[in-house]
C-alpha cells in the first residue's frame, strides 16, 4: 500500500490500468522502482504500459496440468525453443504460460533473465518492437535488442498477439526469425494467441491448443472457488 501510494504521488498522471492486489504488488516493487527511476532521469515513461511491465500472478488452482508439464519439459530440454499455445478465449493460455514463468525449474535455468511481455491490443509489428524494448529496458534499436537477447539463456513469453498476427502477420512473423536468428540459440520463446491455427511462417517446436475442460475436472476447479462451506452434488454443479 505505501509503495502504490508513492507512485501515486510521484506519477500523479499516471494510469493505472489494473486493480493491485495485495500478493501481485509485492512481485511489482521491482517495476514502481523502475518506474520511480525513470523520472528523474528524464526518460520517456509510456503511460499505457502498466500492465505489460508487471509479471504475472502464479496461478493457483491449476487445470492444464498435462499441457503445462510437457511445455515446460520442452523448454527445459530444447536448447533452442519456440512454442505456440493458440485455441480460443477462455481455455487457459496465458494462464499455461504464467504457470511456466513461474515454474521452480524454470526460474533456476534463467533467473531473472524470463521476460512476461502482454501484447493485448497491439495491432502494428512496430509497436511490438517498442513494447519488447520497454519489458528488456532498452532503447529500441536493433543492436540493443540483439545484445539484450544474447547475453545468456533468455525465456521470453509474447502473451496475447493475436491482435497483431491478424493485422500484420507477414511483419510479425520476420521480426520473430530475426529474433530466433539474433539471440544465437539463447532466446527460448513461447508465443500465446486467440487463434484457431498458428502462422505456417514460423517453424514452432511444439504447438499446443487447451480446450474446455471435462468431469471431473470442471468440478474440482468450480469446488476449489467456491465458498468454504458450499455443498452440491457434482450433477448441479
Amino acid at each position: 500500500e505505501q509503495s502504490y501510494d508513492l507512485v501515486k504521488h510521484e506519477l500523479p498522471d499516471y494510469h493505472f490500468g489494473m486493480q493491485f492486489r495485495k500478493d501481485s504488488l509485492n512481485k511489482s516493487i521491482g517495476t514502481l522502482v523502475e518506474l520511480l527511476w525513470r523520472k528523474p532521469q528524464n526518460r520517456e515513461i509510456n503511460l499505457d504500459d502498466w500492465d505489460i511491465l508487471v509479471d504475472p500472478i502464479d496461478p493457483g488452482c491449476f487445470r492444464h496440468l498435462a499441457v503445462f508439464t510437457e511445455i515446460r519439459d520442452h523448454l527445459l530440454q530444447q536448447v533452442k525453443s519456440c512454442v505456440v499455445i493458440h485455441g480460443g478465449p477462455g481455455m487457459g493460455k496465458t494462464t499455461i504460460a504464467a504457470k511456466v514463468f513461474h515454474d521452480k525449474s524454470v526460474l533456476a535455468r534463467f533467473g531473472k533473465r524470463r521476460f512476461f511481455v502482454r501484447c493485448d491490443g497491439i495491432r502494428a509489428a512496430a509497436a511490438l518492437r517498442q513494447r519488447l524494448a520497454l519489458k528488456l529496458g532498452v532503447q529500441l534499436t536493433p543492436q540493443n535488442l540483439a545484445v539484450s537477447l544474447e547475453a545468456g539463456p533468455v525465456l521470453l513469453i509474447l502473451d496475447g498477439v493475436s491482435d497483431v498476427f491478424d493485422a500484420e502477420v507477414v511483419k510479425v512473423e520476420e521480426f520473430i526469425l530475426w529474433l530466433l536468428d539474433r539471440s544465437n540459440n539463447s532466446l527460448t520463446l513461447v508465443v500465446t494467441a486467440q487463434l484457431a491455427h498458428p502462422p505456417a511462417g514460423i517453424e514452432w517446436t511444439l504447438k499446443r491448443r487447451p480446450t474446455a475442460l471435462k468431469p471431473p475436472a470442471d468440478v474440482e476447479v468450480f469446488r476449489h472457488f467456491a465458498p468454504e462451506g458450499f455443498e452440491a452434488p457434482d450433477k448441479e454443479i
